[in-house]
């Protein structure tokens, strides 16, 4: 059987056409992910609107997390699609990215207490799930988003899984972003790095041409 990466992918729900969407100084996208091997186990969850208990709860986080108040803040919450991992694939990897006129802030955990990993990250049976911000670095990264990677062992006997809710911010990148949204994590950082169920959060920069403010 295969194994299914649920993802939620960008399309901001507020939107039905691109100019409702550039209208935002701030999106997030709320992704759950469930892998495990030889299993058709998976979770989903659609946040589609902001004016659903759902879509409340995901901005007033936002707003924690940016230091502002949910209530003035100009967002808009992203929708939600499906991504299966091939399930003869160990190692897997790739990157969400930012929608285009923004740059990415920050990505953490959805809920810490999720789960039986660290910080609402599973990772059973020796796996790995890791993250890293990226921005652009002229001559050095082109991309700007979200990179990640996952390593899911298939082992006879035992149970090899990740499981996780996480959200990511993204803000608009007109000139004085940073300064506007200090909160943001800086380039090149590990929201998480995780392992075995143990899970390190903002973790330093260990890939050196990505490293930035």
């Amino acid at each position: 059987m295969r194994s299914k990466f649920i993802f939620i992918i960008s399309a901001a729900a507020v939107a039905a056409t691109p100019n409702l969407v550039s209208a935002q100084d701030v999106l997030v996208q709320r992704y759950n992910v469930f892998v495990q091997r030889d299993q058709q186990s998976f979770i989903e969850k659609t946040v589609k609107e902001l004016n659903t208990p759902e879509g409340s709860a995901v901005l007033t986080v936002v707003g924690t997390y940016l230091g502002m108040d949910p209530k003035i803040l100009n967002a808009a919450v992203a929708g939600t699609a499906s991504l299966v991992v091939p399930s003869n694939q160990q190692d897997t990897s790739g990157i969400i990215r930012s929608p285009e006129g923004y740059t990415v802030c920050l990505a953490r955990p959805a809920d810490p207490k999720m789960g039986a990993g660290q910080h609402g990250i599973e990772t059973h049976g020796d796996t790995t799930f890791n993250t890293t911000l990226l921005r652009v670095i002229p001559g050095k990264v082109s991309d700007d988003g979200l990179s990640w990677s996952m390593s899911v062992p298939k082992k006879r006997g035992t149970d090899t899984r990740v499981a996780g809710s996480f959200d990511i911010v993204f803000v608009k990148a007109d000139p004085g972003w940073r300064e506007r949204y200090p909160a943001c994590r800086p380039a090149g950082e590990h929201p998480w790095l995780a392992r075995n169920n143990r899970t390190q959060l903002n973790a330093r920069c260990t890939v050196q041409h990505a490293c930035g403010s």
